[in-house]
């Protein structure tokens, strides 16, 4: 795993030369991947999209709180608060707040198809059946450690008053944050399948400004996060313009009312 990080770092680093990506702080955006990458094996272009989009809201002036839905052991959640420190040194700390079961993927729901119950089962959805529930039952597919979770972001160096860490299924605790979440300047979905993302939408998508940023994980690789997401523009009537970020990866801003 150590051989595999360095390679993947090795590779950040030709990838932010050759594309003249952050000149002013190239060095501190690679630090900042090579601590992510022991918790997460996202690729170079994935945790950009953060560090862009945390460019954007700050230079735009955006408040309002970070909220990742879909932790899991940390990593992408670890950059931002990195990339915050950096990027508000005058600033009060922006809010964190971070959401995940702990206890791995529930069930599949028909919503996700043979990919969801294979990822999660080990079985097409006709041989699963009787699983595919959308139970939230957990499985040990993305199981993490919550205390750990909690450990390694508060290495990071970010506040740790404003590190929020809520251990639970969405379903059950999301609706009792909102109050204390307030105003979302980046929601950073990473629930996978089609409930816990219409969930999250549900919760959480009226706190997002006007302005703010909304991440989708998992566009590209599951088909009931898409479904989730799709319908959710159809009901709210809005057609925001998804941006590509790789196979799996999307965002959009959250238009004003006026630009529905």
């Amino acid at each position: 795993m150590a051989f595999v990080r360095k390679r993947r770092v090795r590779r950040a680093a030709v990838f932010l030369e050759a594309g003249n990506f952050f000149p002013d702080s190239r060095g501190e955006v690679l630090a900042d991947y090579t601590y992510s990458t022991s918790r997460t094996h996202r690729d170079v272009q994935q945790v950009l999209n953060l560090e862009a989009v945390l460019r954007y809201v700050e230079g735009a002036g955006i408040e309002g709180s970070f909220v990742e839905t879909g932790t899991y052991t940390g990593g992408a959640s670890a950059y931002a608060l990195r990339a915050l420190r950096r990027l508000r040194r005058d600033k009060p700390p922006r809010p964190y707040w971070g959401f995940d079961s702990f206890e791995g993927m529930p069930a599949p729901s028909k919503n996700d198809g043979d990919h969801g119950s294979l990822w999660v089962l080990g079985k097409r959805m006709d041989d699963a059946e009787t699983a595919v529930t959308g139970a939230l039952t957990a499985h040990d597919v993305n199981r993490a450690d919550y205390d750990e979770c909690l450990s390694y972001l508060r290495q990071t160096g970010y506040s740790a008053e404003n590190i929020h860490l809520v251990k639970g299924w969405f379903q059950d605790s999301l609706r009792p944050s909102k109050d204390k979440i307030g105003s979302i300047a980046v929601l950073r979905m990473d629930g996978d399948f089609y409930e816990s993302t219409q969930v999250v939408l549900d919760e959480l998508y009226d706190q997002v400004v006007p302005g703010g940023v909304v991440i989708v994980d998992d566009y590209g690789s599951f088909q009931g996060c898409r479904k989730a997401i799709e319908e959710f523009f159809v009901k709210r009537k809005i057609q925001p313009h998804l941006v590509y970020i790789d196979n799996n990866m999307r965002y959009f801003v959250k238009p004003a009312d006026r630009d529905r």
